[in-house]
This record gives C-alpha cells, structure tokens and sequence, in this order.
C-alpha cells in the first residue's frame, strides 16, 4: 500500500525525527495524488466549458479531420496535472504583478486548493470589466480630438468658401468688361466651365470631409497615435490649383481648332485658299482623294466576291474543307447517322465531276481529299466515300426494310382474323339470346287430364278396360 500506516513511537525519536519523517510521508503522498492527476483528463477533472456551445460553427471536413487529428495525438493531451501547474503559474504571474514585486525562479509554485480550478471563469469577468472601462475612456478621448478636428475643418472650410466668393466676384467684374468686346458665346461657356471646378472642389471637400469622420469614428480601439498623425498629413497635404480663365479659355480655342482641322474648315492643308488658283487645286486634290478611296472600296469588293467563289467551288467538292483543302471546316453536330443513300449519291455525283476535269486537277482534288479524310478519321469522324460499302450498307437497310414491312403485314392480317373471330363470336351469342328470349313467353301444350286421382285407369288398362 503506497498509504504508510502510523508507526509506533519508539523511545529513542527525538521531535526532530519524526518531524522530519511525516514530511517524508506527506511528500510521498503528494506525489502519488500527483501521479493519479497526471493519469486523468483535463476535461474529466475540471470539465468542459459549455460557453460556446451553440455558437460553433459548422466545420469543413478538412477541419474536422484536423480536429481529429489533434484529438488522438498524444502530445496536445492534457492531464490534470498540467492544467493545475500551469494555473499555478499564472495565478503567481498575477500575484506578482498586483504586489509589483517578482519572487526567485527557486521558489515553489503554489498548490491549487480543490475545486479551485472551477472558479476560473470569476478571474476572466473581472479581467474584462477592467479592460471594458479601460476601452470605454479610450473612446471618450478620441470622441473628443475628433469633435476638435470636425471644428477646425469647418473653419477652415468657411475661409475657403469666403475666398472663393471674392474670387467670383472679381471674375464677374472682369467678365462684364469682356462682353462688350467680345461674342457672348465664349463668356458663356467660360462661365460654364469656370463653375464647374469650383462645384468639383466644394464636393471633394465635402467627401473628403466625410471619409475623415468615418475613419475616426470607426477605426478599432488599439490604433496608435502614428495613424493619426498620418491622417492630419494627409489631410493638410495641398490640393491642385484651380485653373484661371485664360487657361480654361486657351483650352476651349485648342479644341475648336482640331475640329476644324478635321473637317478641312479652313482649306486642304489647313490654310484658307488665297486666290481662285488654290481653290480649284484643293477641289482637284479633294477629288482625287474621293476617287482613291472609290478604288479602294471595289478592289475590297471584288475581293470578296473572288473569296466567295473559291468558298463555294471547294464547298460544292468537299463540303467539310475550308476553301484551302487543307483542313476540316467545324460543322454542328448531327443527330443520327447519316443517310446511306444520300451518301451514296453524293460519292457518285463527285465521281462524275471529277471525271469530266483535266488529269492534273483531278489529282490534285483527289491528294487533298485523301489528307482530308485522313485528318477526319483523326478527328473520330467516320468517313462515307466508299461507294461499294455504301451499296452494301443500302441493301443491308433495304432487306431490313422490306422485313419490317413483312412482319407488320402479317401482324395485321393476324389482327384482323382475330378481330373478325371475336365479331363472329359476338354475333352468334346475341342470336342465341334473341332465340332464347322468343321462346320464352310461349308455354308447353298441356297433357289429357284425368277423371279422379288414384290407380284406376291403369288398374284398366291391365284388366282389359271398357268394351
């Protein structure tokens, strides 16, 4: 028994043996319940937490495999034992913390009193409420420099809104004394344009303005002092000038004059004709150019129209080869196989053409469709040019036709014997009744009535009767 059994004291012992002998006992019984925890579970000793319980997710099947894994491997297991020495050590981590004094690596971790790795979870809600407060001041200041920043941006905003006003109006003055030189046209599509870059920046201003609040309003409670500052940069970084008028109007007379170049407004090479003599010659050039292009677009269409014969020449002889006779043409799939009689007067109609060509070009056609065919069984397509398998296969269809058409003709005159069977059958059971139900009604003729019962007319008839 690993349990020592009280020893009697002996006369000799002194306090301080037996001092030191129950500590000796009481260290060997620590280490054999030592011994027991290390053989137990954690999850049987202390039990599961059941907090997550029903907001797991459902797992992959790869995960599942990894959480079985890791289930049977006996390294990531966990005695009680360890659960209750790492609770040791973190309970003399905080104990150290909250004295603010660190004790000697040398020193013995405390032992967990029982039932006190139950009460884990106590630990953890204070732990949170503190860090809970800490968060909420950390909230509170940002709430506030972000309150600060939203002020001086709105009197930065008003100073730029009053500068532009001085602006305008200066342009409008400015633009007043330009009307009297010059066509309201372009003024007025100066004041368009001019408008519009300041209703572009109003507007950057406020997105921006915005995309600002929200990042300080939403970025998470662990951010650093560094992204802030990175902000004020970005946000006090300078906007591009806004163009003046004489820009915007340089601009304007840049476009109108490639739109007038474009459609030759100001003569052909871009000068006005000065005398009759360059008029006539531009007119001349203008013609010419006319007359190109009329030549190009006939030499496109014939062209076209030479590619469409040689299309239809190499179609009318190969159907399935592109115009070179060179590869397979891609054709929709067909449902069924093909028709053996057509087929087979296909294969005799290019026999017949190709008899009335020259030799050369009969040996070239029939080269070219030999790689055809050759390029179409390597495709997995079956080719049908033979004339004799064909007629074989023709009569073969032919045979099993006029079978058909055989047994479905008896399977006819069958059908009609039997039919016919059946009605004369019919016919003779509504006779029967007819017959059965005339005669009926009629009742048989009654026989010669006697004079009284009894055995006096045969008794008669044996002794002779009346004479």
């Amino acid at each position: 028994m690993w349990l020592l059994k009280p020893r009697k004291p002996r006369a000799h012992d002194t306090w301080e043996t037996d001092k030191l002998f129950y500590q000796e006992r009481l260290r060997s019984h620590a280490q054999a319940f030592d011994g027991l925890l290390s053989l137990i579970p954690a999850k049987y000793y202390y039990g599961e937490d059941g907090s997550d319980q029903w907001k797991r997710k459902k797992q992959t099947k790869e995960q599942a495999r990894e959480a079985k894994r890791a289930k049977l491997d006996p390294d990531s297991a966990k005695t009680a034992k360890d659960v209750m020495d790492e609770n040791a050590r973190k309970r003399k981590r905080d104990e150290e913390v909250q004295n603010g004094s660190e004790s000697s690596e040398e020193e013995e971790l405390g032992s967990e009193l029982p039932k006190e790795g139950l009460k884990r979870g106590d630990v953890k809600s204070k732990k949170q409420k503190q860090a809970a407060t800490e968060q909420s001041d950390d909230t509170a200041a940002k709430l506030e420099e972000a309150e600060a920043r939203k002020k001086l941006r709105e009197e930065k905003k008003a100073q730029k809104k009053a500068a532009q006003k001085e602006k305008k109006k200066a342009k409008e003055t400015s633009k007043k004394d330009k009307k009297i030189e010059k066509s309201g046209s372009k003024p007025a599509s100066d004041k368009g344009e001019e408008q519009t870059p300041s209703k572009v920046e109003d507007s950057d201003d406020e997105v921006e303005q915005e995309g600002a609040l929200f990042h300080i309003f939403h970025r998470p409670p662990t951010a650093s002092t560094e992204t802030n500052d990175a902000s004020q940069k970005s946000s006090s970084e300078p906007k591009p000038l806004k163009p003046t008028p004489e820009e915007l109007k340089q601009r304007l007379q840049k476009r109108l004059d490639e739109l007038r170049a474009a459609r030759q407004a100001d003569g052909f090479d871009g000068k006005p004709a000065r005398n009759r003599q360059e008029l006539i010659e531009a007119r001349r050039q203008r013609a010419e150019q006319r007359k190109a292009h009329k030549k190009l677009l006939r030499q496109k269409a014939k062209e076209e129209e030479q590619r469409a014969k040689d299309e239809a020449m190499a179609k009318r002889f190969s159907p399935q080869a592109d115009p070179s006779l060179m590869n397979v043409r891609e054709q929709p799939k067909r449902h069924g196989p093909q028709d053996p009689a057509t087929a087979l007067k296909a294969a005799e109609a290019k026999k017949a053409r190709l008899a009335e060509m020259g030799e050369e070009k009969r040996a070239d056609i029939e080269q070219k469709d030999m790689w055809l065919n050759a390029k179409k069984r390597a495709h997995g397509e079956k080719v049908r040019d033979d004339t004799s398998l064909l007629k074989k296969a023709l009569k073969r269809k032919e045979s099993a036709k006029k079978k058909s058409e055989r047994e479905w003709k008896e399977r006819l005159e069958t059908v009609k014997k039997g039919k016919d069977a059946r009605q004369q059958k019919r016919e003779e059971n509504l006779r029967k009744r007819r017959e059965e139900k005339g005669n009926k009604g009629k009742k048989p003729a009654a026989g010669k009535k006697k004079a009284r019962p009894g055995f006096e007319g045969s008794f008669k008839a044996k002794v002779g009767g009346k004479k």
